[in-house]
């Protein structure tokens, strides 16, 4: 399977919505069966510093299909400084004495400033 590479963009304090379709290296959809999702937004890539994503990433529908989304809620990142930020999305299957771990997607994460109207 290979990875998406893609910036987003979010406002600090507002609801954000993303999806995306993993395909395998052939362009069929992946099938993400078995795995779990995990994530994390972080200053740069080699940053100890890290806020989770976990609980906001999910498979959607059926997992042979490749679907992915991130929903973020207005406090996921409010306590973060407003500017630019490395995220990753990886799943990983746990199995006896081992655990596969893929990259999905990456990319970077700019925050826009919380405006409040």
């Amino acid at each position: 399977m290979s990875f998406i590479n893609e910036n987003i963009y979010i406002d600090q304090g507002a609801l954000y919505v993303k999806d995306w379709n993993l395909k395998t290296a052939n362009g069929s959809a992946a099938d993400l069966s078995g795995l779990t999702l995990t994530g994390t937004v972080k200053k740069h890539p080699a940053s100890a510093n890290k806020t989770s994503l976990d609980g906001l990433i999910s498979i959607v529908g059926d997992p042979l299909l490749g679907n992915i989304q991130l929903a973020t809620t207005a406090n996921t990142f409010i306590t973060l400084e407003p500017g630019k930020y490395f995220y990753e999305i990886e799943g990983f299957i746990a199995a006896a004495n081992t655990a596969l771990r893929a990259r999905l997607v990456q990319g970077v994460l700019f925050l826009d400033p919380y405006l409040n109207t």
